[in-house]
């Protein structure tokens, strides 16, 4: 197996392990709240990237001249998966999924307004059809029940923020310190502001964190790894086969069943995301000549 295709097949078997995360994020709502979810979901990938680290013999904080940008991310991050899972508490799992999957567009955004890259006729087209599909989830009422749904976009807005910073780190830091900083911020922050609601939990509710914490580890370890192995634009389009996982686990297991307008949405926004790819590719071609 060449190096791409064992890439996609670790992307796949990533989205599969964050989508079970997701269905366990949902399963354990009525017992914890989002910062001890958040803390529960960041403090194996913690241990994880620390035990890396020090294997390797590489400093966990990274380059002095980098650290405002580890921290940046760190903090966006923070921001994006507590604002996902509350979207996933808040919604159907599937459509949680949708919102947060918005993040390459937003990454196009970012990329042309803080990277200066080019903004071709083909993105601008791409992003405003994706916004076409976030409406048809998001199903706009302008009253309160909207705002699971926004905080939903703003998790694909901030992965995207996260992702754009991840950019301007590339070669200089290693994906663990990246996912060390992240980790180790997400895991103080949740327990300072999650300390006072703490409810400490059973034998299934706690297994359940637990397995949130392992899914969402064994996510970002295999999506990091897939991510070294191929170039991201070439890979990060089956991220949405995730979307197509959450809506048959949230089916099954939680009964849930996503209306017609979202499933719409789903297609459009799968479709920019091909178009995004098929360019990229295209692109990628036209350079090697």
């Amino acid at each position: 197996m060449d190096k791409h295709k064992k890439a996609v097949l670790l992307i796949v078997l990533s989205t599969a392990s964050f989508s079970l995360m997701s269905i366990l994020v949902k399963l354990s709502s009525a017992h914890f709240s989002i910062t001890e979810q958040v803390f529960s979901r960041n403090i194996i990938i913690l241990f994880i990237a620390l035990i890396f680290l020090v294997t390797k013999k590489i400093n966990p904080l990274g380059n002095k001249k980098n650290r405002l940008k580890l921290l940046a991310r760190a903090v966006s991050g923070y921001i994006g998966v507590s604002a996902f899972f509350y979207a996933i508490n808040n919604m159907i799992v599937a459509d949680a999924a949708i919102l947060q999957n918005t993040s390459p567009f937003f990454i196009t955004l970012f990329s042309a307004i803080f990277l200066k890259e080019k903004l071709t006729k083909t993105h601008i087209f791409v992003l405003f059809l994706a916004l076409i599909g976030a409406l048809f989830v998001i199903k706009p009422k302008f009253d309160v029940s909207i705002m699971p749904a926004l905080i939903g976009l703003s998790a694909g807005m901030c992965a995207g923020i996260s992702f754009v910073i991840i950019s301007c780190l590339k070669g200089e830091e290693n994906s663990f310190v990246i996912i060390f900083y992240f980790s180790l911020l997400s895991c103080i922050t949740s327990f300072i502001l999650g300390f006072h609601s703490f409810t400490m939990p059973d034998l299934r509710s706690g297994t359940i964190l637990i397995l949130i914490g392992i899914f969402a580890g064994l996510g970002q370890y295999l999506v990091t790894v897939a991510y070294g192995l191929s170039y991201a634009g070439a890979i990060s389009v089956y991220n949405y086969i995730g979307i197509i996982l959450s809506s048959i686990l949230g089916f099954f297991i939680l009964d849930e069943v996503m209306d017609i307008f979202s499933l719409i949405g789903i297609v459009i926004i799968i479709t920019s995301a091909i178009i995004i790819y098929l360019k990229q590719k295209k692109d990628r071609l036209s350079s090697t000549f």
